[in-house]
């Protein structure tokens, strides 16, 4: 029922060709109707990859069709990010561990990113998520909400992707999480692929 379009993996700890090996049998299980995103997670790696570390594991994604790689580089790289994207043809997305305006604004210059994520749970609330949004619509960078936390940081979070014109997806954790479901008013509607907006007032979280 939920229909889930696209759905994400992690890359890291694993070898070059782990990585070809893992992505090229999830590209193939999934077929040609469910997107495929893929997360380096570079941004707690205890060594981050180097620039031509980063290069050639993008480089060799290339082929299958992913939806976007986030994090190839250590998250203020801002120029390593950069650097990558202009030297691929798959989208960059990162931002997701975010804090302040500072730090959006420098992936911003620095051209670094296709997709942003941010997260109002890490970012200091849904007025600066707003703000970074509308600094991603003026440059016209699209939005990938990132969010992995309870109903509150869930709801507030798609609260805001909902007033961006800049937001194409959302991220939705399916893992079993007692306090997502406890924190909500109602369970979220969630068909064929498309989290539905709420019309109740508020977030739609109570406090138990």
């Amino acid at each position: 029922r939920s229909g889930y379009r696209a759905v994400k993996i992690r890359i890291n700890f694993l070898s070059p060709a782990q990585i070809v090996e893992k992505v090229a049998f999830c590209r193939e299980v999934l077929g040609s109707n469910i997107d495929l995103a893929v997360d380096a997670v570079q941004g707690v790696a205890r060594k981050p990859w180097t620039l031509q570390e980063s290069l050639a594991v993008v480089r060799s994604l290339e082929p299958y069709r992913v939806l976007w790689v986030e994090e190839p580089c250590e998250v203020t790289d801002y120029a390593g990010f950069a650097e990558v994207r202009r030297q691929t043809e798959l989208p960059i997305a990162g931002g997701e561990t975010v804090t302040s305006l500072t730090e959006a604004e420098a992936y911003l210059k620095a051209g670094a990113l296709d997709l942003f994520q941010p997260d109002a749970a890490m970012l200091g609330g849904l007025g600066l998520f707003r703000e970074v949004a509308q600094r991603c619509e003026r440059e016209g960078v699209n939005i990938a909400v990132h969010t992995w936390a309870g109903g509150v940081g869930i709801m507030g979070n798609y609260h805001a992707a909902f007033a961006s014109k800049a937001c194409v997806i959302l991220e939705l954790p399916n893992n079993p999480y007692p306090l997502r479901e406890e924190f909500l008013v109602e369970p979220l509607d969630v068909s064929d692929g498309t989290v539905h907006a709420p019309t109740a007032p508020g977030l739609g979280v109570k406090l138990p």
